[in-house]
Order: structure tokens, then sequence, then C-alpha cells
């Protein structure tokens, strides 16, 4: 099974149970946090930044006009990201090109959401 795949199976069946939970959500976010200074991350660490800030917003109650799946899926994507036992596990030399991988195949699929989301920021 490929990281495709394998992420669509088990990763985003594992975002409904934080979709509706905003305290495991805060949770999520403060161990994705810890993660903004690893080097094998450091070409999507933007992207990242941003799912990060949208899932946030959603989940304080900040913003409102989103797609329900999108957001499934970036939250799908941090919990990736924070597993240390994902397709190449993250103690490896090369434990975060999955993540990173994954970071940037996601950004393609919200891209959309993530672009109404950006000029709401920048309209705050």
């Amino acid at each position: 099974m490929n990281l495709i795949e394998n992420f669509k199976k088990k990763w985003l069946e594992k975002s409904k149970d934080y979709t509706n939970n905003p305290e495991k959500i805060k949770t999520l976010l403060g161990k994705v946090t810890k993660l903004f200074s690893k080097d094998g991350l450091k070409d999507v660490l933007e992207d990242l930044k941003y799912i990060v800030s949208y899932v946030k917003d959603i989940a304080n109650g900040n913003y409102k006009d989103y797609d329900v799946k999108n957001f499934a899926l970036a939250i799908a994507v941090i919990i990736y990201v924070v597993s240390p036992l994902d397709v190449i596990p993250d103690f490896l030399p090369a434990g975060f090109i999955d993540d990173a991988s994954l970071i940037a195949w996601a950004v393609k699929l919200l891209h959309t959401e993530l672009e109404k989301y950006k000029q709401w920021k920048s309209s705050k």
C-alpha cells in the first residue's frame, strides 16, 4: 500500500475523532508546533503552518466558511505528521520524507480552500 492509500484508509479515519472536539484539536496542535524546527520539514514548513492556522481558526470558531471534508483532511495531515509511527518512522534519519511528501500532496488538494482561508485571514 502506498503512502496516499495508507493515508486515506488509516489517517483520514482517525481525523473523525477530532473534527468536533476542539480540546483534542488543541492537544494535537500543541504537538505539531514542536515539530516546526525539524530539518526534514523545512521545505514544507510554511505550508504546514498554514494548515495548522486553518485548523486552529476553525476549532476556535473564528473561521466558519470551510468545507468539512477539507477540514478533516487537514486534521488527518497533522495527525500523520505528529505520529512517530507512520510509513517512515520519524526517528529514522530520513523519517520526515513521507511527512513532507504528504504535506505537499495535501496542499495541492487543499489549494482552493487554503487560498480562500488566506484571503479571510488577511482581511482580519
